[in-house]
């Protein structure tokens, strides 16, 4: 029974398993039809898809493709971008610097403008001027004619007095190496009171040799400034020397002396003076152990025996020259049918000739230079004054530097004022002095202080001046 009952169980177990199982196939079939139908479906949504997905992978690997390109166009288009930025820069600032430009143009043009205003201006002014600088061109050419003639009529005055110095004979002193130089006063019509003196206070060399003589026999005498101031204040004095109407008197030593004229001969005396003062200077070309003083020394190869004689025939010709220029007009009146149309015969000129005849007759090579003396005129011809021409073969100062030292220590013993001027040529050196015989008509009154001497032009001298 119980076998039957579990048979029975077991049955009705494995009838409700198999309408389970039943249920379930046909529940499962049933799903299963569905899910069949739901796969197709899917699978052919799927397929549907995966066609979209393909045509949409396709569109987006065309859109990637067109991104890419545009991606690359996009970097081109920054690249073109950044150029035309930098592009951009840099003509805004060529823009800048053309406004710059243009505003320093403008300036430019304003300051043209105004330059050109000021250039017209300036044109109009100028025409004015060149019209003022041709009459002003006319005037100096009618003044350089004019001065031009002038310059020639010094050069006539020249030629004349060279062919007047042709014409006219000096016999000038021989002058060896010794020559006393020296100056001579002579004092007219002076007046000195009966018990007065009167003195003068020079300064002398131990070279130096002087003489006084009076056409009255006043007495004379020579102190030292102590002695004087004995003499003068009644105290027994001791003169140096002393004399009536005549003294000579060497000093002892350099230094200043009183010359003392004294009028104790009981009247008032009116009488002339002549004063004379000289040194013998000694030319040496070579100096011996023991020379005799002052002296001068020449140099090898230089003229310096003549520049010596020049200054000796100069002293002499200075205190002589009334009676030697008077001499000269005593010629010329007699031999010679004179033009007074380039040369006057005054004295300064015949003392130009008559000195010029002296160093002539010496043989030294003297020629004359024509002056001026006019303040308002100075260019005009007045007068002439000699010209002589010294030549060294060897081109060195030694030339000038010689005479230089010669004519300072031999000036001032007697009245020598020159000029002098100096060039080189193929030769060698070339010296040109100039003696001043126009200011000794003045001399004795400038040594006073009651005149002064003229200053003059040197107008033409030959083969110097240029003419052309």
């Amino acid at each position: 029974m119980n076998r039957v009952t579990s048979y029975l169980i077991a049955l009705v177990l494995s009838i409700l398993v198999a309408a389970l199982f039943a249920a379930l196939w046909y529940g499962a079939y049933t799903e299963n039809t569905y899910l069949q139908k739901a796969l197709d479906e899917t699978r052919a949504e799927n397929q549907q898809l995966k066609t979209e997905v393909k045509s949409l992978s396709d569109q987006l690997n065309a859109k990637s493709r067109e991104l890419s390109d545009t991606l690359l166009k996009l970097q081109e288009a920054q690249k073109q971008l950044e150029e035309k930025t930098q592009q951009l820069t840099e003509v805004q600032s060529q823009l800048d610097k053309a406004r710059q430009d243009l505003a320093t143009t403008r300036a430019e043009l304003d300051r043209a403008r105004a330059e050109l205003a000021n250039a017209k201006s300036q044109i109009a002014d100028l025409t004015t001027r060149v019209s003022l600088l041709r009459a002003e061109l006319e005037r100096l050419n009618a003044t350089y004619q004019r001065l031009s003639q002038m310059v020639y009529g010094g050069k006539n005055m020249v030629d004349t007095a060279n062919n007047l110095l042709s014409r006219i004979q000096l016999t000038a002193p021989n002058v060896g190496d010794t020559w006393n130089f020296e100056i001579i006063y002579r004092f007219e019509q002076l007046t000195l009171q009966s018990g007065y003196f009167t003195r003068w206070e020079l300064e002398f060399t131990i070279y130096d040799n002087v003489e006084i003589e009076t056409t009255e026999s006043i007495w004379l005498s020579v102190f030292t400034p102590s002695e004087f101031e004995k003499w003068r204040n009644g105290y027994d004095a001791k003169s140096l020397t002393e004399g009536r109407g005549y003294l000579r008197f060497t000093p002892l030593a350099n230094g200043t002396y009183i010359i003392v004229l004294y009028n104790n001969l009981g009247r008032d005396v009116i009488f002339d003076l002549t004063y004379r003062r000289w040194v013998t200077w000694t030319y040496y070309d070579i100096v011996p152990p023991n020379p005799r003083r002052p002296y001068v020394v020449g140099s090898p190869l230089i003229p310096a025996r003549e520049i010596f004689k020049m200054f000796a025939i100069y002293n002499y010709w200075y205190n002589h020259r009334h009676e030697l220029a008077e001499a000269i007009r005593g010629q010329l009146q007699r031999g010679y049918a004179f033009s007074a149309g380039d040369l006057n015969l005054t004295r300064d000129v015949l003392y130009a000739l008559s000195l010029a005849a002296l160093l002539k007759s010496a043989g030294l090579e003297v020629s004359f230079a024509a002056i001026s003396t006019s303040w308002k005129e100075p260019l005009r011809p007045a007068s002439i004054v000699p010209v002589v021409k010294f030549t060294s073969p060897i081109s060195t100062p030694l030339l000038n530097n010689t005479y230089n030292i010669m004519y300072e220590v031999i000036e001032p013993i007697g009245w020598i004022r020159t000029m002098w001027w100096h060039s080189r040529d193929v030769w060698g050196q070339v010296l040109y002095v100039l003696l001043d015989t126009y200011n000794v008509n003045v001399i004795e009154r400038v040594d006073y202080g009651r005149e002064t001497t003229v200053p003059f032009n040197v107008i033409y001298v030959p083969e110097v001046t240029r003419l052309e």
